[in-house]
């Protein structure tokens, strides 16, 4: 099975939003995929965010049982794919494991080819967090659509 680790800052909001939207989108790969999420600066054990929580319900998919956790070497090792919200959590996971950098990307740079960092909706409006999470399950969505292609070709 090839572990998928979504990356982002604490967490709490990006990195379990996309991983909870990736399960959903995926489901049909999940005996090949398993998808995770990790932060670069977490120090205590959290739930994901409220607003996080309340954005996904809109794509059916849950938070509820969600605890930051710090990423690993470990895990770094055995990840297929790290996938980071932005280019700098990109760079730290390169400087921290540079051994790893070959599968290390960004979410958009893996959806669109695009250096364009997923902007972080902590301490902001339930707007942004759902403009956030639109953005995320947008990205996933074409990678998915993608593989679909891929597929049939």
């Amino acid at each position: 099975m090839k572990k998928i680790i979504f990356i982002c800052t604490g967490n709490t909001c990006r990195s379990p939003m996309a991983q909870a939207l990736a399960e959903k989108i995926f489901v049909h790969n999940t005996d090949e995929l398993c998808f995770l999420s990790r932060g670069v600066s977490v120090f205590e054990e959290e739930d994901a965010c409220a607003y996080a929580k309340q954005a996904v319900l809109r794509y059916e998919a849950s938070l509820d049982a969600h605890v930051s956790k710090q990423i690993t070497e470990d895990e770094v090792k055995e990840a297929f794919l790290l996938v980071t919200m932005t280019n700098r959590h990109k760079a730290y996971l390169i400087q921290r494991f540079p051994d790893y950098q070959n599968k290390i990307c960004t979410l958009k740079f893996l959806s669109q080819g695009e250096h364009l960092d997923i902007e972080d909706p902590y301490g902001r409006s339930m707007d942004v967090y759902h403009a956030c999470c639109d953005e995320i399950a947008h990205c996933l969505q074409n990678i998915f659509d993608f593989n679909q292609q891929e597929e049939q070709a």
